[in-house]
């Protein structure tokens, strides 16, 4: 779907905002509800994770298999590589990817983006509950 005057904050056709139309060209990516974040009943809703990446990657490939096995639903924002360099020393003050923008923190790597949704949403577990096991993974 495209709204019709791209160059306006709102689109005069559909009422849409420009950040609605930029989650509908990648698309969001609804594994679940909401809820499953582990947000608490009454706490207002916040906008999906962002995920921002290369869609060629295994670091970003990581992430978002932890996103995806945990259900936490989310959205993909694909950069090209080389350019986009400013917009990540921007977002986060280094100059690689991926990194997770979830509930107004900024996450780069990811090692840190895993270990941030393991304490977010525990559930399912992306490593082994015993610590000599967890050491091994």
């Amino acid at each position: 779907m495209r709204c019709a005057r791209r160059a306006t904050r709102t689109c005069t056709t559909t009422g849409h905002s420009r950040a609605h139309e930029d989650a509908l060209e990648d698309g969001p990516l609804d594994r679940g509800s909401r809820d499953r974040l582990g947000r608490q009943a009454g706490r207002p809703a916040m906008a999906p994770p962002v995920l921002w990446q290369f869609r060629f990657s295994h670091f970003n490939e990581k992430a978002r298999w932890a996103l995806d096995f945990k259900g936490i639903p989310h959205v993909r924002r694909s950069l090209v590589p080389g350019l986009h360099m400013p917009r990540v020393l921007w977002l986060s003050g280094q100059k690689s990817l991926p990194v997770l923008q979830l509930e107004g923190e900024t996450i780069v790597d990811s090692p840190r983006i895993t270990a941030t949704l393991e304490r977010v949403k525990p559930d399912p577990p992306l490593y082994p509950r015993d610590e000599r096991e967890r050491a091994l993974a």
